[in-house]
């Protein structure tokens, strides 16, 4: 992604992104939940060291659920969220009596 495409995505011009960018100023933690969702990554991306994850948030598993759990936070509409909820209950006792899903 071009500078300028993520400051219009964030609303800000690209030569103020690039003094955050270059270090020049210091980035606000207000406008991370911006940058986060236009880069499409989780805001907490910006505060934890990849190195120091825990062991499960490393494995497969680990990582679905994290994606998962995305989806799940970007989601805005009730019905939508209770239409998700009811797909993850199915599927989670379909995994839980052995069945392939």
């Amino acid at each position: 992604m071009k500078l300028e495409d993520l400051a219009g995505l964030i609303g800000m011009s690209h030569q103020q992104l690039q003094k955050y960018e270059t270090g020049k100023n210091r980035i606000s933690a207000g406008l991370l939940p911006l940058i986060a969702d236009a880069l499409d990554v989780e805001l907490m991306d910006f505060y934890e060291d990849t190195k120091t994850l825990a062991p499960e948030c490393k494995d497969k598993v680990g990582t679905l659920r994290r994606e998962c759990q995305t989806w799940l936070r970007r989601t805005e509409s009730e019905q939508t969220l209770r239409s998700m909820q009811r797909v993850l209950k199915v599927l989670a006792t379909q995994g839980k009596a052995g069945q392939s899903i």
